[in-house]
Formats: structure tokens, C-alpha cells, sequence
């Protein structure tokens, strides 16, 4: 029934895992996934969750529902999600939290991942 509202498709990447010359994450993003069904929506006011790392306030642009099952984590990026029309509705887009969801019997029902769009200013003028 859940699987019914996912109208959406998703192409995901993640880090290839290199690090940067202080032992930070960095390298470059290598495709995780293609085509895993989900819903886009734009974030509400709601979306607000803390960094684990900074227990900062993230403001989220927009949250993705998926199927629990669906390999994602802080520090992903969604390339790219289309419509059934193969509409592009969002692209590079940054995962900030991924929240497991449990039904009333404490099963995983679903992902909520928070996102933000990934903004370019171009170079400074």
C-alpha cells in the first residue's frame, strides 16, 4: 500500500571512499544506485533535524520517502529524481539525515531522508 505512493524514481551516489589529506572523507562520487522508487516532496517546516556530529539545526529543502530497505546514509547524494514521465524534478541534491520509520509494531516501514540542494555560485567575480 505504501509502495503505491512512491511515484518517483531516484538515482543515488556516494564517496568512493578515498580521503583527503587530513583523513577526511573526499574523493569522488561513484553511483550507488539507479532507479530506486521514492516520493519528492518539499520540506515543511517539520523538516528541521540535528546534526549528529554537530548537534546543529539542518534546515532541510526537501524529504524523500522510500522503502527501508534502500542503502542510504548521511553524507549520500541524490543525482537526480524524475517523475513517471522522466521528468527530472530535482537534481544533485545532498543528504543531510536519513530517519528510519516504524510502524506500530515496531517493523521499519519507511525512510524519510532529508535533503538539501547542492548550489553552485560559480566562480567569484
Amino acid at each position: 500500500m505504501f509502495s503505491t505512493l512512491l511515484v518517483h524514481s531516484a538515482d543515488t551516489e556516494r564517496l568512493d571512499g578515498s580521503q583527503d589529506r587530513f583523513g577526511q572523507p573526499g574523493g569522488t562520487f561513484v553511483a550507488l544506485a539507479t532507479d530506486i522508487i521514492c516520493r519528492l516532496s518539499t520540506a515543511s517546516k517539520r523538516a528541521e533535524t540535528s546534526s549528529l556530529a554537530t548537534h546543529e539545526v539542518l534546515q532541510a529543502d526537501f524529504v524523500l520517502y522510500t522503502l527501508p530497505d534502500v542503502d542510504l546514509q548521511q553524507t549520500d547524494r541524490i543525482r537526480e529524481v524524475r517523475d513517471t514521465g522522466l521528468h527530472v524534478l530535482a537534481e544533485l541534491l545532498e543528504v543531510l539525515a536519513v530517519k528510519r520509520i516504524l510502524d506500530g509494531e515496531g517493523n521499519a516501514h519507511h525512510l524519510e531522508v532529508m535533503l538539501i540542494e547542492v548550489r553552485s555560485d560559480g566562480p567569484a567575480s
